[in-house]
């Protein structure tokens, strides 16, 4: 049985708060939280967050599958989520952090192989010793745009960002590279398509976990985060906003069942752009916001024989040139109960428009058919029960050729009173952009309300 790890039911000590508190944030994510933290931590100023869901967290969710949890979007925080790491140690949370394995696998001729680290990749049968030498290719544009890859400002790096990620590693290594390293990872890490990916933007990525030396998760779930968060503001569960209206100076929230919160003298957006979109008839001034695209993505939790000795290690990539609907499967690191434990299977977003319409129980039947009939050693396989599935149509944004030029007129151009933005679409992917977005969105607010005072 899936149940979550922490939700709320809406209460009148909830609503008594509304219309009382400064702030409306729509989403109760990462990003909402971090803005309400930022607001209330940082400057005094209280808010009401809005969640559609019962539990806060977004895709930052975890949920307890006889008694193991089971992250059902992000999975991981890493060392150069430097803004998500300060707000771990505010919240005291640095005792609710380990270490996590940072090897991957790719399948060749249905036998994983090691991949990650790049150590490892040398001594594999992964790639070609040709395929090998040409990776070499990337380093003279690595070296030349070193110091303006940043995943906290990937504008330093715009003037570079002219080619797609195939297109760079093609001319520069070669189709065996693509196919069987950076297309699989690209992939797995972020559901994204190397065909339209910015190679700067990956650059960025690739420099930051080449020199990260850890990879950290949440034993107990990654929404211990959100949940500690949460504990600072006032929480609105299941209160879905459909509309909110400016009136005079304040913000008017209509909720899904009929009720009215505010007016608000600011509000927070923290949704992702196609949601933001129809609540806010005021962002339809801001072409941007619709070119705003996300990958998507099914999580499906398998519970297995915990003994196996097929059990993966780490995460298991496929080439591109296999069959596109898996983007990986992993392990889960949590203990063996009762014998048992599970894998995540996660598929690409190919996978999703694809298979996403199938029931769970068919989506499951449909993935391991795939996995089997693309790997050779799954002796796990036999014993496999779906467990969980969780299906996320929004699950990262897209930093395709020219987006990070558009966002950054974007964010020159926004200009409305009383309203700000939150979001991993205006940062940067994962948890650290969702952080990031957070924090900008509250000092914006913020400054607002001093420049009211004077």
């Amino acid at each position: 049985m899936a149940s979550s790890v922490d939700s709320w039911s809406i209460s009148d000590s909830a609503w008594r708060h509304v219309m009382t508190n400064e702030v409306a944030i729509i989403g109760g994510g990462i990003s909402g939280l971090a803005a309400a933290y930022r607001l209330s931590v940082s400057h005094g100023i209280t808010a009401d967050v809005f969640e559609s869901e019962s539990g806060v967290g977004g895709r930052a969710s975890t949920v307890m599958l006889d008694g193991r949890p089971l992250n059902t979007g992000a999975q991981f925080i890493a060392d150069f989520y430097t803004e998500t790491l300060d707000l771990v140690s505010q919240l005291d949370l640095n005792r609710a952090v380990a270490q996590r394995s940072q090897t991957a696998c790719i399948v060749r001729n249905k036998v994983p192989q090691p991949l990650w680290p790049v150590s490892a990749l040398l001594k594999s049968p992964a790639l070609s010793w040709r395929a090998k030498f040409r990776l070499l290719g990337v380093l003279p544009n690595l070296v030349r745009t070193w110091r303006d890859l940043d995943v906290h400002n990937l504008a330093r790096s715009i003037r570079y960002d002219r080619k797609t990620v195939s297109e760079a590693i093609r001319e520069s290594c070669g189709e065996e590279d693509v196919d069987y390293f950076f297309g699989p990872l690209l992939r797995a890490l972020l559901y994204w398509d190397a065909e339209t990916t910015s190679m700067t933007v990956a650059n960025a990525a690739l420099k930051a976990f080449l020199t990260n030396e850890r990879t950290l998760q949440f034993p107990e779930g990654i929404q211990r985060l959100a949940t500690r968060l949460a504990e600072h503001t006032n929480i609105l569960p299941q209160t879905r906003i459909v509309k909110v209206t400016r009136q005079g100076n304040g913000f008017l929230l209509a909720t899904e069942s009929g009720r009215v919160a505010g007016p608000y003298p600011a509000i927070v957006l923290a949704v992702p752009a196609p949601l933001a979109l129809p609540i806010f008839d005021e962002l339809d001034s801001f072409p941007f916001l619709r070119t705003v695209q996300y990958s998507s993505s099914v999580h499906l939790a398998l519970d297995v024989d915990g003994q196996d000795p097929d059990y993966p290690k780490g995460a298991t990539l496929f080439p591109l040139s296999a069959r596109p609907e898996i983007a990986s499967f992993n392990p889960t690191y949590e203990p063996v109960s009762q014998g048992r434990r599970l894998i995540s299977v996660f598929l690409s977003d190919a996978g999703y428009r694809e298979l996403a319409e199938l029931s769970d129980e068919d989506l499951a039947l449909r993935a391991m058919e795939i996995l089997t009939s693309q790997t050779r050693k799954l002796s796990w396989a036999d014993s496999a029960q779906r467990a969980y599935c969780q299906r996320w149509e929004y699950a990262l944004p897209r930093f395709n050729v020219g987006y990070v030029a558009n966002l950054e007129k974007f964010k020159r151009d926004f200009k409305l009173p009383g309203v700000a933005l939150a979001g991993d679409y205006l940062s940067a992917p994962y948890v650290e952009g969702a952080v990031s977005s957070g924090n900008a969105a509250a000092e914006r607010v913020a400054h607002e309300f001093r420049n009211r005072v004077h």
